[in-house]
């Protein structure tokens, strides 16, 4: 199955997913903004630190 990324934009905000999915390229990857403010730093550090305690127990 192949979808288009205009068509994979519109399903997710069908299905109510957030985000821009209208920028995704060809091959659904995007550019990588890395100009966070500290507290979405501070939010993304929390978040990594979780999934590596995760992935350790896990894996």
């Amino acid at each position: 199955m192949t979808m288009s990324v205009a068509d994979y934009a519109r399903e997710c905000a069908a299905q109510g997913l957030r985000g821009d999915y209208s920028v995704c390229r060809a091959d659904f990857t995007v550019e990588q903004s890395y100009n966070y403010t500290a507290d979405e730093q501070a939010v993304w550090r929390t978040l990594c630190d979780r999934q590596t305690k995760l992935t350790q127990k896990l894996a």
